[in-house]
């Protein structure tokens, strides 16, 4: 049900599907996704299955994403900046631009509809997965990721904003 409430997040079925007073629509959304990615919907997604479940929603959908799994019982103190990455259980590597995040806790898995907001920092790097207190640090920040980024781009676009 996680991956519905992401795969839907910012459209007007949003509102709906989250909505606790009405379970059925995103079941029958879930439900539906399930037979999509031929996967039992009575039984736990396990984390083996999960890179299966993201390459067969990005062909039938047309969406490339990337999706990160979170442990929640190795994840740093709310408010600190820093690496999150040792807190990664699952990462699937498309080397997209959009970024979807769901939290494992205690065998339960949950959308995070904002990584800033949920880390509660001011700025957020998916590619290095560093948090920052302070926008000007994240716009000074050299991961091998972002240099190999920078340097493949027109000069005029090399500066972070």
């Amino acid at each position: 049900m996680s991956m519905v409430l992401l795969l839907n997040y910012g459209h007007d079925t949003f509102r709906k599907l989250s909505d606790q007073r009405r379970p059925k629509q995103l079941q029958k959304r879930a439900l539906e996704l399930c037979n999509v990615c031929g996967e039992n919907y009575e039984e736990k997604v396990k984390l083996q299955q999960i890179d299966g479940i993201v390459d067969t929603i990005s062909n039938e959908n047309k969406l490339k994403f990337d999706l990160v799994i979170l442990d929640g019982d190795t994840l740093p103190h709310f408010g600190c900046s820093g690496d999150i990455s040792r807190s990664i259980k699952h990462r699937t590597y498309n080397d997209a631009d959009i970024h979807f995040y769901i939290l494992y806790d205690e065998g339960h898995f949950s959308p995070i509809l904002d990584i800033k907001q949920f880390l509660n920092v001011r700025a957020f790097c998916p590619k290095c997965m560093c948090s920052f207190h302070h926008t000007e640090a994240f716009q000074k920040h050299e991961c091998q990721k972002c240099v190999e980024i920078i340097d493949r781009a027109p000069k005029k676009y090399r500066k972070w904003s």
